[in-house]
């Protein structure tokens, strides 16, 4: 009897909680952010969309003839050797590397923290009216306010795909790692294969082989003007740097992932129409920024190590606790996710008819009993038993990456920590030599035969 009631219950509040969500979802349609690219933007409405005054994105007009840089952007970034989470929010594939610490942007004296990799097929920028077959945005948050710079690299490949449209779904290969044109970088987006609309996949960290981000943002020129994010609201807050050059990858790394956003997108593409240039376009160059120099002064005056080479290592050793916290994070959400999920498919095979039920109304009939006991107790038993059991499946699974991750994060700073003893012992080793030295020269005694300092 006990389990009917509690059964009566569930079903009462997974209704309601229905209810909220379908609110909510109405009210976001309110709020004008439901959209699609069947009309490439031309008909978006909402925020900031309809102005033409600093929108993007926008076509480049006679690239070749303009004149050379004359400022420059420095770049700095670590190498993305922990997992990734790609989403697919049914507009775009998105790796997000918020508050992952892996570095960012020196625009105009001020900082622009890297924020999440983003994914468009075709090109949203445009060279004399011609699109490329993707481009991936750089997203960056400023450090003291909502601002974003976004580096646009457009990419393609040496047989790029035939053009836009719906491609027939073909079965998932991951792209060869020794096919001409390889991108680690864009390998990123396709090494598992892409996510459905509104689902994700997390994507394993590889410390041997992690993609360096520069790769995609050395050795080339970038037009810079002042603009809008490409889709709803069009906050017209954003600092655009789009390569002027595109990035190749291989013709199945392009192919796979033009075809998951154009799956996703019932053939349209993720792409906004050009908007008017309203500003002017200046060039910039790209300068890689060094880390701190890591080293120690042999002076004998200077015996210890440098503190910017301490602070470096800190905060490295700050950022993997940081990625374990993120990805424990990341599991318990998954784990709240599963465990509703699981008793939402139980309770909807006996949930109470509208109107009925423990919810309000007359109750529904009582079901035929079995000869064991009634359908809705064995109903409520076989929940239970399957919610325990998702309960500790999922609970296991979040215990095990947690602690690899933990384990992960643990031996790297082990390892950092074992070598910056074993650097301090050889510089102070070093000193005490050179110190020797010096005491004995200053006395007169010449070094022994074969004596080394």
């Amino acid at each position: 009897m006990a389990a009917r009631v509690w059964v009566g219950v569930l079903a009462c509040l997974l209704v309601i909680g229905g209810a909220v969500k379908l609110r909510a979802h109405s009210s976001n349609e309110a709020r004008g952010f439901v959209y699609d690219y069947s009309h490439r933007g031309q008909d978006w409405a909402m925020g900031s969309c309809a102005s033409r005054d600093r929108q993007s994105p926008v076509n480049f007009v006679g690239v070749a003839t303009m004149p050379p840089p004359t400022a420059s952007f420095k770049f700095t970034y670590q190498r993305l050797d922990s997992p990734l989470v790609i989403t697919n929010n049914g507009k775009t594939l998105s790796a997000s590397l918020k508050d992952l610490g892996y570095g960012g942007i020196s625009y105009a004296d001020a900082w622009y923290e890297l924020m999440y990799i983003n994914a468009h097929a075709l090109s949203e920028h445009t060279f004399d009216g011609q699109h490329l077959p993707l481009e991936l945005h750089l997203v960056h948050k400023r450090y003291d306010s909502d601002a974003l710079l976004v580096v646009a690299v457009p990419v393609t490949a040496a047989t790029p795909p035939s053009g836009p449209g719906a491609p027939a779904p073909v079965p998932y290969a991951a792209p060869n790692t020794q096919e001409a044109g390889f991108n680690p970088v864009v390998q990123l987006l396709v090494k598992l294969a892409p996510p459905g609309p509104m689902l994700q996949v997390r994507v394993p960290g590889d410390e041997i082989t992690a993609p360096d981000l520069g790769t995609m943002l050395e050795g080339a020129n970038y037009l810079g003007y002042a603009g809008s994010t490409t889709a709803p609201p069009c906050a017209e807050t954003t600092i655009w740097l789009v390569r002027e050059s595109p990035v190749m990858a291989s013709n199945t790394q392009v192919q796979t992932l033009h075809d998951a956003i154009f799956l996703s997108t019932s053939g349209f593409g993720n792409y906004r129409s050009t908007m008017p240039l309203g500003g002017e376009v200046l060039k910039y160059s790209a300068v890689q920024e060094s880390a701190p120099s890591v080293g120690y002064s042999f002076s004998p005056n200077i015996p210890a190590p440098e503190k910017a080479d301490m602070q470096l290592r800190t905060m490295k050793w700050a950022k993997d606790a940081l990625r374990v916290a993120t990805a424990s994070l990341d599991y318990v959400r998954n784990l709240d996710q599963r465990l509703h999920k699981a008793a939402e498919a139980q309770a909807s095979a006996f949930a109470p008819a509208p109107g009925s039920g423990p919810c309000g109304g007359a109750p529904a009939p009582a079901p035929a009993a079995a000869a064991d006991g009634s359908v809705q107790e064995k109903a409520a038993e076989g929940m239970a038993i399957m919610v325990a059991q998702a309960a500790k499946d999922a609970v296991r699974n979040a215990t095990e990456v947690i602690s690899m991750e933990a384990q992960t994060a643990a031996l790297r700073a082990a390892r950092e920590a074992t070598k910056m003893v074993l650097q301090n012992m050889a510089a102070r080793d070093k000193v005490a030599k050179e110190r020797r030295a010096a005491k004995m020269a200053s006395l007169g005694i010449p070094p022994a035969p074969g004596a080394v300092f």
